[in-house]
């Protein structure tokens, strides 16, 4: 049989691993080298035995850190081909899990297109050998997976690897597709819960190893649960974000606070404490009185909350004149609210300002691009 996977992956060095990512690495290899030794530490209280769970901190290189750990898996497989009469393990299905569709992109677009002027982790050359599909209910037509592709991907040899999103894995059963399921990624794991339909779909994956009781499957995330760890077992490896932050890597960012209102405590306790009294009496001319005092007590309250006309100049004028920042990011507390502030920046016409609304329904994928232009 004609081997196709034949790529060493360790002579890939576009992108050099930071000394964390390479602790993080060594952890996921030596479990799977002890797991091809069936020497299992003793976590049969978990969901999952074969799972190596990584606790890492947002922005620290998740993605890029288990795209190494993937390639150097499958490097591994490529010498035991070499070696081996076998050739067991000549095609891998590879299942990239996700719970939102805009994740799934996002993973997949790291990896292979590339976003934020970065270039992508895995290069053209090694893209080449893979088969890649996108599974979810948005997915463009030239990525979403179809039952004639399924067909295909069952003698293609090629690696596959599929991007998709925990609900379409459950609705169109993309555990009945796959003829087996060697490695699962799971992207922001700790949304994975007990008596979910997330956490069915991956054990019925899991249960589709060729070689083993149950798939090696790689959970990432920044903030681990307890549940997280009763389902994958504790971290294997910690970069949590104080030593992010504490680490040469972490960017030095200025953090300046703004709030769009003042809170007065004693006039909020003050309101509960009337809508109590109006709770409890029972007398219809006191309810009455009381309700009156309640209204003006929220108009005085509501009187404090600057127009967002207000806030746009506040913060113009914080960030111009009193902090002398040439470039700034302002969190919102929801899409609605960044997409407003953003276009009242922009009506000011300001030569040296201009204002983008960056957020997961916003299918500008220069943005970041621009803001630094």
């Amino acid at each position: 049989m004609v081997k196709l996977n034949n790529i060493e992956f360790d002579n890939y060095k576009k992108l050099e691993a930071r000394p964390y990512q390479k602790e993080a690495l060594l952890v996921v290899l030596n479990f799977v080298k002890n797991l091809l030794k069936w020497v299992l530490e003793d976590n049969n209280n978990t969901v999952f035995k074969n799972s190596v769970l990584l606790n890492m901190a947002t922005w620290s290189g998740k993605t890029y850190t288990v795209w190494t750990a993937l390639s150097n898996i499958i490097n591994l497989r490529n010498r035991f081909n070499r070696i081996s009469s076998k050739n067991s393990f000549e095609k891998l299905n590879i299942v990239v899990l996700t719970h939102r569709i805009d994740l799934t992109n996002q993973f997949r677009d790291d990896l292979l297109i590339g976003r934020y002027d970065k270039d992508p982790i895995i290069s053209e050359e090694i893209s080449n050998n893979f088969h890649v599909s996108t599974y979810h209910s948005k997915a463009d037509n030239d990525n979403k997976v179809d039952n004639e592709e399924m067909y295909f991907l069952r003698w293609e040899n090629k690696d596959n690897i599929i991007f998709s999103t925990q609900q379409t894995a459950n609705l169109k059963r993309l555990v009945d597709d796959l003829d087996h399921v060697d490695i699962i990624l799971v992207d922001e794991s700790h949304n994975v819960k007990f008596n979910t339909d997330y956490l069915r779909v991956l054990k019925e994956l899991s249960k589709k190893s060729r070689i083993l009781d149950e798939t090696l499957i790689l959970p990432v995330t920044a903030t681990p649960s307890d549940e997280t760890k009763e389902i994958f077992w504790e971290p294997k490896y910690n970069f949590w974000l104080e030593r992010y932050l504490n680490s040469e890597y972490s960017p030095s960012v200025q953090y300046n606070i703004v709030t769009n209102c003042s809170w007065d405590e004693e006039k909020i306790k003050e309101l509960l404490s009337i809508v109590e009294q109006a709770k409890r009496t029972s007398n219809y001319e006191e309810k009455k009185e009381l309700i009156k005092e309640v209204e003006l007590l929220f108009s005085e309250i509501m009187a404090i909350f600057p127009s967002n006309e207000e806030l746009v100049d506040d913060l113009l004028e914080r960030v111009w004149e009193e902090w002398e920042l040439e470039e700034t990011i302002i969190f919102c507390n929801s899409i609605e609210e960044s997409d407003k502030l953003a276009e009242l920046i922009n009506k000011k016409e300001l030569i040296d300002w201009y204002a983008l609304s960056f957020h997961s329904k916003n299918d500008d994928n220069n943005a970041i691009s621009r803001l630094k232009n």
